[in-house]
C-alpha cells in the first residue's frame, strides 16, 4: 500500500540535472572550473561551526536521559567527507585504492595494510642502507585471492580524450591479444535521443572498441567532449573526492521531502513482490522522492531503521534463487549473474533496476553478491576474456585450454553452447548451423570470442537492457561515469567486512560506561564473534547487516543525517538483556557484573531473528 504527499511537485527536470543543455557552450569551461573548485571551497567549509562537534560530556548525558536525538552531529555524509579531506591514508600495493590509516584491510580488495614501523624520516643514513638491504631477503609471495585479481585490473581501461575525440585507453603492458580487444555494451544511440525512452524498450548492442562512439554513455546518451572533460577530471580524483562529489550532485537530484514523498507499508512475508510492483508503477522524478516505509502488524516508526532494514530484505529476496532473477556464476565466490532462464522477467528486472538506483540515491547499501562484471555492464566498461575469469573461473580455464591446446579437435567442441533452463538443458548455437560446425585450432579463436559473448552479453541481453533501463529511469548517466567498476561495487553495497576497531571508534557512549569494565568486556566479546555472528548483533542494533562505504562514521538516520552509534548503560537486575534502538543507532546495555554475563546476553541475542519491529 502506498500513499503519497505533495507539495506543487514538478517533475520531469530532476533526474536530467546532470544532462547539460548542448546549446548552451558556455557552461562546458565553467564546469571544468568548478570540478576544482569544488574541492577548495570543500576544505573551507570544513571550518564552519556547524561541523565542530558537541562536547562529549552533553553526548554522554543525552544517551542517559532517553533522548536519542539530542547526541546527533548535525551533519550529513557529505560533510563527513569534508572533514575528511586531509586525513592520512594508506594506498594498497595490490589494487591502489586510498585507505584511512585506521583501516585494517583495504576497502576493494580485502588486502591486510602493513603498517610501517617507523617513518623513513626518523631514520639516518646508516638505518636507511641497513633497512635496504633487509629488505632484498626474499619473501613468500603468496597468490592473489579472487577478489584481489578483479580488483586489480579496474583501472586497465579508461577514457583519454584525443585530437577533439575521445578513445578507450587499455594501460596494462603485459598482456595478450584477448585482453586488449575490449567490447562494451551500450545501446542504440538512436534511442537516446528520443524524449519517450521511458515508455519504451532499450535495445542493447556488443560492440567492439573500435566500433563504439566512446562519447556515448551506457545508455546510448552522447556528451559533448567538455562535458566528458570535467567527467573525467573527477574520475581521476581518490575515491574520497569522487564520493564527495558525488554526494554533492545527489543533493540536487533528490526530490525535497516537502515537494513529495511517499509512504510505503508492506507485508514482511511478500515484501520483495510488493517492492518491485511498487518500483515498477514509479514514473518521472518520482523515482526521486524520499519514502517512508512500514511493515503491516509491526510497531515502529521509520527513522531510519525501517528502510534501512526494507533494503535489507529486499536485496536478500532479490538474490533468491527460487525468484529466478540471478543465479550463482561462480559457487567458489558466490557472485550472482543474470540468470539466463528469466527471460519472461523483463518487467521485473527493470523495477530492480529502480530498486538499486533508489538504494544510491538514498545511500543505502544493500548485501548484493554480484559478479563485478554486472557492475562493468552497469558502467558501459570494456570486457574481455579476463572477465569470464572474474565471473566464472572454471569456464575461463576450460576457455584458455581451447586456445593454449594444439589438438583443439580431440575435445569435439561445435560452435554452439549449452545452457540449462529448469530441469531441460538446451543448445543453442553460436553461428548458423554452429551445432555441426567442429572448432579447430584454425578456429579456437574465433569460437572463444564468439563464447565470450555469449557468455557475457547474449544469453542475458534483455534482462540486462532492462536492469540498465530502471537505473536510468531514475539516474542520470553522467553520475555513475566517474567510478569504475569496483568503486560502484562498493557505493551499491557498501563494506562486507566489519571493521570492529572503526567500529568502537565511532561509538558514543553515556557517561556510566566511561570507566565500567562493561564497555571493554562488550567490546571484547564483539572482537571474538564470526564475521556472521558480527553481522547480526550488528543488524540488530542498526537494522542493517552492512557498513556504509564511510564505515561507521558514515551510520545515518531517516533523513540522511549522520547518526552515529551509541551505547547507553542501564542499572542491571536479574534477568535484563540489551534493548536495541535500531532507528537511531543506540544499544541499552546492562551494567553486567561479569563478562560471562555480557557474553552470554550477546548469545541470546544472536539466538534471535535480527529482523522485525515490535518493541521499540
Amino acid at each position: 500500500m502506498v500513499s503519497q504527499a505533495s507539495v506543487a511537485p514538478q517533475f520531469g527536470l530532476r533526474r536530467r540535472q546532470l544532462q547539460f543543455n548542448e546549446r548552451d557552450t558556455t557552461i562546458y569551461p565553467t564546469m571544468i572550473a568548478l570540478v576544482s573548485f569544488f574541492i577548495l571551497c570543500k576544505v573551507v567549509t570544513m571550518l564552519r561551526d556547524k561541523y565542530c562537534p558537541r562536547p562529549a560530556s552533553e553526548a554522554q548525558a543525552s544517551l542517559l536521559q532517553y533522548n536519542f536525538l539530542q547526541h546527533l552531529p548535525g551533519f550529513t555524509r557529505g560533510d563527513v567527507e569534508q572533514q575528511l579531506v586531509h586525513a592520512e591514508r594508506w594506498k594498497c600495493d595490490i589494487c591502489q585504492f586510498e585507505n584511512l590509516v585506521e583501516t585494517l584491510h583495504c576497502h576493494l580488495c580485502g588486502t591486510a595494510y602493513d603498517k610501517p614501523s617507523q617513518s623513513p624520516a626518523m631514520k639516518d643514513n646508516a638505518e636507511l642502507s641497513s633497512s635496504v638491504a633487509l629488505s632484498i631477503e626474499p619473501v613468500a609471495l603468496q597468490p592473489l585471492t579472487h577478489r584481489q585479481l578483479c580488483a586489480r585490473s579496474r583501472k586497465n581501461w579508461t577514457r583519454t580524450v584525443v585530437n577533439d575525440g575521445m578513445k578507450w585507453h587499455f594501460h596494462c603492458d603485459q598482456s595478450s591479444a584477448f585482453e586488449t580487444q575490449g567490447c562494451v555494451i551500450q545501446a542504440r544511440a538512436s534511442q537516446a535521443q528520443d524524449d519517450e525512452l521511458e515508455n519504451k524498450s532499450l535495445t542493447l548492442e556488443w560492440l567492439s572498441i573500435d566500433d563504439c562512439d566512446v562519447q556515448n554513455t551506457v545508455v546510448g546518451e552522447k556528451l559533448l567532449l567538455p562535458v566528458w572533460c570535467g567527467l573525467l577530471q573527477v574520475s581521476s580524483l581518490a575515491f574520497s573526492a569522487k564520493y564527495a562529489w558525488f554526494l554533492d550532485q545527489v543533493s540536487t537530484i533528490v526530490l525535497p521531502y516537502e515537494a513529495h514523498h511517499f509512504r510505503f507499508k508492506t507485508r514482511r512475508e511478500h515484501v520483495v513482490e510488493e517492492a518491485l510492483a511498487h518500483l515498477s508503477q514509479l514514473d518521472g522524478d518520482l523515482g526521486c522522492a524520499t519514502t517512508r516505509y512500514e511493515f503491516k502488524g509491526e510497531i515502529a516508526i521509520d527513522a531510519g531503521a525501517v528502510q534501512r532494514e526494507w533494503y535489507m530484505l529486499v536485496a536478500q529476496s532479490i538474490m533468491d534463487e527460487s525468484l529466478g532473477l540471478f543465479s550463482i556464476a561462480d559457487h567458489d565466490t558466490n557472485g550472482y549473474y543474470i540468470n539466463p532462464a528469466s527471460q519472461t522477467k523483463i518487467t521485473e528486472f527493470r523495477a530492480v533496476g529502480r530498486f538499486l538506483a533508489q538504494a544510491i540515491l538514498s545511500g543505502q547499501v544493500v548485501p548484493l553478491q554480484f559478479s563485478p562484471v554486472l557492475f562493468k555492464a552497469i558502467l558501459g566498461s570494456p570486457m574481455t576474456l579476463l572477465d569470464v575469469e572474474c565471473m566464472d573461473p572454471p569456464m575461463y580455464r576450460s576457455l584458455m585450454h581451447v586456445l593454449e591446446s594444439e589438438q583443439v579437435e580431440d575435445l569435439a567442441l561445435t560452435f554452439s553452447a549449452v545452457e540449462r533452463n529448469g530441469d531441460s538443458v538446451v543448445e543453442v548455437e553460436l553461428i548458423p548451423n554452429g551445432a555441426n560446425v567442429l572448432v579447430t585450432k584454425a578456429s579456437a579463436h574465433d569460437y572463444v570470442t564468439r563464447m565470450v559473448r555469449y557468455l557475457l552479453f547474449d544469453r542475458v541481453q534483455h534482462q540486462l537492457a532492462a536492469l540498465l533501463h530502471g537505473i536510468y529511469d531514475i539516474l542520470p548517466p553522467a553520475l555513475l561515469v566517474p567510478f569504475d567498476f569496483k568503486e560502484l561495487e562498493l557505493l551499491v553495497c557498501g563494506l562486507s567486512v566489519i571493521d570492529v576497531h572503526d567500529w568502537k571508534l565511532n561509538t558514543i557512549i553515556s557517561s556510566n560506561l566511561k570507566d565500567s569494565p562493561v564497555y571493554s568486556w562488550f567490546w571484547e566479546v564483539v572482537e571474538s564473534l564470526n564475521a556472521v555472528d558480527q553481522a547480526k548483533l550488528l543488524q540488530f542494533c542498526t537494522g542493517s547487516s552492512r557498513v556504509p562505504v564511510q564505515g561507521f562514521k558514515g551510520l545515518t538516520s531517516y533523513d540522511g543525517n549522520i547518526c552515529h552509534f551509541s551505547i547507553s548503560g542501564k542499572n542491571y537486575t536479574p534477568g535484563m538483556y540489551p534493548v536495541a534502538h535500531a532507528c537511531f543507532n543506540r544499544l541499552d546495555l546492562p551494567l553486567y557484573p561479569t563478562k560471562e554475563l555480557v557474553q552470554a546476553a550477546i548469545e541470546v541475542l544472536l539466538q534471535a531473528a535480527p529482523t522485525g519491529f515490535t518493541i521499540m
